[in-house]
């Protein structure tokens, strides 16, 4: 069995636009993924690879976050259709997938993520509120197992987290 750290983070907050898909950050949203990204810096929280929806804002967030981690120079960061409108189960898809990777960032939306981590962490968010939830901006980090290539239900835990 596998320990991996997983950096979960939600875009920051969007204006509108003609289609949701196509929003972009607003002032305060870049400056929420500024305060994110220098914590996560000042933490040394630095992925290894990083998985983004495809939409306009997590995009733009993934670009902010770049210029303030100092990555590695042979860092991926992947954009995933499969990221945007995300399930758990979608979400889940993703890292396994990625399994190599040992510190995974990936940038999505809600609800999808705030269901996944209290899934990892062994809470039915079915029969009870969300374990964590995601603001704008918000970023948890999880550590979990990954055992014969799957994550299950409870396989994780939070190690610390940030609401900008």
């Amino acid at each position: 069995m596998s320990l991996y750290r997983l950096f979960l983070m939600r875009h920051g907050e969007a204006g509108w636009a003609k289609d949701d898909f196509s929003r972009p950050l607003t002032g305060s949203g870049r400056r929420q993924i500024k305060i994110s990204g220098n914590w996560m810096a000042e933490k040394s929280y630095i992925p290894s690879l990083t998985l983004c929806s495809s939409s306009a804002r997590t995009r733009e967030t993934q670009s902010i976050l770049r210029r303030i981690l100092t990555v590695a120079s042979d860092h991926q960061a992947i954009t995933m259709d499969s990221l945007y409108d995300s399930t758990r189960e979608s979400i889940r898809d993703a890292l396994v997938s990625k399994s190599s990777s040992s510190d995974i960032l990936l940038i999505g939306h809600n609800p999808g993520l705030d269901d996944f981590v209290s899934w990892m962490c062994g809470v039915d968010s079915s029969s009870v509120d969300v374990l964590f939830n995601f603001n704008t901006g918000s970023v948890c980090v999880l550590q979990y197992a990954l055992e014969n290539n799957a994550i299950t239900f409870g396989s994780g835990h939070i190690l610390d987290s940030l609401h900008p």
